[in-house]
Formats: C-alpha cells, sequence, structure tokens
C-alpha cells in the first residue's frame, strides 16, 4: 500500500502505480474536486484505473477515515 497526498492530475500516481507489485494499491488524497476529475482520466487512459483509489478531501479528514478502513480490513483478513 501506498499513499500520495496531493494529487494534482495524476502524473506521479501513474508513475508510482506502474512500479508496485502485483496486488497493491496506491490510494491519493486530492482536495480539489477538478483535480481529481482529471485524475482520473489520467489514471483510465493509462490503463491503471484499477490499482489507484482516489480519496477526495483534506488530509486530515481523510487520513482518519482511511486509517479506520484500513484498520478494519486487516481485522478482517486476521
Amino acid at each position: 500500500l501506498a499513499i500520495e497526498l496531493g494529487s494534482f492530475i495524476g502524473y506521479s500516481a501513474v508513475r508510482t502505480a506502474r512500479l508496485l507489485p502485483p496486488g497493491s494499491r496506491l490510494v491519493c488524497v486530492e482536495a480539489n474536486p477538478e483535480c481529481v476529475q482529471a485524475m482520473e482520466g489520467v489514471l483510465t487512459h493509462a490503463g491503471l484505473r484499477d490499482r489507484v483509489t482516489i480519496e477526495q478531501g483534506l488530509s486530515d479528514e481523510v487520513l482518519p477515515q482511511l486509517a479506520r478502513k484500513l484498520g478494519a480490513s486487516r481485522q478482517a483478513q486476521l
């Protein structure tokens, strides 16, 4: 799992997601809805939309929710 804070239009997300080993995920946190929309198009064009999760919002709001989601999914795996 990799997390990117601030993704703009997704160039670095494409570069990162391509390097992740199989089964890995990239979570991108981006506050600007226009950037999220552009990023979705870039990731789709690159064929990487299935490896990247985009969380829209400010990091101080998104990260605690993400930690709860990840904690819950880890407990379900145990």
